[in-house]
């Protein structure tokens, strides 16, 4: 009896260990993947970008900030690789990972459209001769009085931008 109870909870023990190396398994596998996915990050950085090596682990730790805040890392890394194409030229680092924040909450509770975000910023940033947080406040107020309910508030601000700042309105 006492050799039943010993093989019993030697069982028991066995099976407990099992599930916990079954977690660090999971824990491994997550970690596994991190590193593949932080890998290929830095293919599209260098390859998007132009990048050296060196410059493109600086952008891929600047994704992963982007992550620990909250945001997708793939959307991150999407998000600063095309403002980077599309604006680097008028912002610093700093500017183009605050304002991706800001373009992925504008696609997450307005569905906007990333590109359409980027075109709008950068045309009015060009047109009226505003910051990008300027631009994102007119584009966030917009949203927020519901001057896209036709679904093309970005679009109007796009195409229209030049023609306002011609005729001397101002983005406010």
């Amino acid at each position: 009896n006492e050799i039943t109870e010993l093989g019993n909870n030697l069982k028991d023990f066995g099976d407990s260990f099992s599930n916990v190396s079954l977690g660090f398994t999971g824990i491994g596998a997550g970690a596994i993947a991190a590193a593949v996915e932080a890998d290929n990050a830095m293919g599209k950085i260098q390859a998007s970008l132009g990048m050296t090596s060196k410059e493109a682990e600086k952008t891929k730790d600047r994704v992963q900030d982007l992550a620990q805040k909250g945001f997708d890392f793939t959307d991150s890394l999407e998000g600063i690789t095309k403002v980077e194409q599309a604006l680097g030229d008028m912002l610093n680092p700093r500017q183009v990972d605050d304002l991706v924040g800001e373009l992925q909450v504008f696609e997450k509770y307005f569905e906007a459209d990333l590109q359409d975000s980027i075109k709008t910023v950068s045309s009015m940033m060009r047109n009226f001769g505003i910051t990008e947080q300027q631009a994102t406040d007119v584009i966030a107020k917009g949203f927020q009085i519901r001057l896209d309910a036709s679904g093309d508030w970005l679009d109007t601000l796009w195409e229209y931008g030049v023609h306002y700042s011609e005729l001397g309105l101002t983005a406010d």
